[in-house]
């Protein structure tokens, strides 16, 4: 901050200067070289305070850039730490595999509200949203599936299915929104793919 005011007052000091120039010189105080006319004066002067201004402008910015602190990530509540936990262990007992699961009805499964959970997610684990943070793991275990070489005669549909989607068409597109691949480009990739040994 001291550093910025010291510039501040160089740069009024500068500005000043060459404005009583320009005065002088106008108002023939200050004799001008018959070669140079006032206009240039004029000119280089402002072009020099101009120039000097973005200086400053811009020394000032990369201060403020340096000195602006880390955003600190959000902090869950104890509450919602209780939450978080578990969600994980309805995760992990593959809750995500139910179809139809909408955000209210795993809130009223882990006997909390629906707003605490949409924060959980959002907060804690940094999914974009519900629907999103669900098809993540779904799309997770699909991928595992169209990898393995002993499910390659399994339809993708099938595996749309189990994997708790009602149709195909939000599989696909859920697939390609988070792989940039049709679950059939995938497969054929991941089974061309040479074994590593």
């Amino acid at each position: 901050v001291e550093a910025r005011r010291g510039r501040r007052r160089g740069l009024a000091m500068a500005g000043a200067g060459v404005g009583l120039t320009i005065v002088a010189v106008e108002a023939g105080v200050l004799p001008l070289h018959p070669l140079l006319p006032a206009q240039a004066l004029q000119a280089t002067s402002l072009a020099v305070l101009s120039g000097l201004t973005l200086l400053w402008a811009a020394d000032g910015a990369r201060d403020v850039a340096v000195a602006s602190p880390e955003p600190s990530p959000p902090t869950l509540t104890d509450a919602e730490t209780a939450v978080l936990e578990r969600l994980r262990s309805a995760m992990e007992a593959r809750v995500w595999v139910e179809e139809g699961l909408t955000i209210g009805t795993l809130a009223a499964r882990l006997n909390t509200a629906e707003h605490r959970l949409r924060r959980v997610i959002n907060q804690g684990l940094g999914a974009r949203n519900f629907a999103r943070f669900i098809n993540e793991h779904r799309i997770a275990a699909a991928k595992a599936l169209l990898c393995d070489p002993s499910a390659a005669d399994q339809p993708i549909q099938k595996i749309a299915f189990d994997l708790g989607f009602g149709s195909p068409g939000p599989f696909n597109r859920a697939f390609r929104d988070i792989t940039g691949q049709s679950p059939s480009e995938f497969r054929a990739a991941a089974l061309r793919a040479p074994k590593s040994q």
